[in-house]
């Protein structure tokens, strides 16, 4: 990977649906001229540069404290490198199933102190997002089905997110997510090679680690197999 690459690589999501991301999260959009994009012009910008995976998205957590996203057009160069990526992260997270997951403790969005090894016992479900992520927000719905479904039975679902408490608060506001959130956790996404957003872990109830992935639009169906086999 080159430097460039490195050094914009934690901030950016392939495009998935900027017009849906503006609405729910009234996001405002900058050109690489430094220009804002009014939300009327997304599909107009899309088809200029050339397709949807032309169009990404570069932001950090000071953007998404003030919903900006800033739009990069990609090159050859970039997608084909950015497909290696992906490729190399689907390998690390297949290279943690059937090991023991990275062990953490950290606080939750109502100050409740919680730790992987106290909840040994339990299928413990993870997912890492942020809050202006298109992807993430996408899934939030079959997200929230799981957490419904498995209501009754040993099964703790949380969310690990680099943005700060406020930010996650807002956000919850206005678009429901059913887990239980642990906020600026920079250093539990490190323990589990985050690079991309969103991706999903089941841990059995003896901490090991039983699937682990990147967005796929079944996420609902893939993860439920795993529930139920840990269960």
């Amino acid at each position: 990977m080159t430097n460039k690459l490195k050094a914009i690589s934690f901030a950016i999501v392939l495009f998935t649906s900027l017009s849906t991301q503006a609405q729910e999260q009234h996001t405002t959009y900058i050109l690489p001229d430094n220009t804002i994009l009014p939300e009327n012009k997304l599909d107009s910008l899309t088809q200029a540069w050339g397709g949807k995976e032309r169009v990404l998205l570069s932001h950090n957590a000071d953007d998404d404290a003030k919903h900006i996203v800033h739009l990069v057009r990609a090159t050859d160069e970039f997608l084909k490198q950015m497909a290696d990526d992906r490729e190399q992260r689907i390998k690390t997270m297949k290279a943690m199933i059937d090991h023991p997951a990275p062990s953490w403790t950290a606080s939750d969005l109502n100050g409740t102190d919680c730790s992987l090894s106290s909840l040994k016992g339990k299928v413990v479900v993870i997912n890492f997002w942020f809050t202006s992520c298109a992807p993430c927000i996408q899934e939030m719905p079959h997200l929230n089905n799981l957490v419904a479904s498995y209501k009754n039975k040993d099964v703790v679902f949380i969310a690990f997110s680099f943005n700060d408490p406020a930010n996650i608060q807002s956000f919850l506001k206005k678009q429901p997510y059913n887990y239980r959130h642990v906020a600026s956790s920079k250093d539990i996404n490190s323990l589990y090679h985050i690079q991309s957003w969103p991706t999903s872990f089941v841990i059995d109830r003896n901490g090991i680690v039983k699937y682990a992935g990147l967005y796929d639009p079944n996420i609902e169906s893939l993860l439920s197999t795993a529930i139920d086999h840990a269960l």
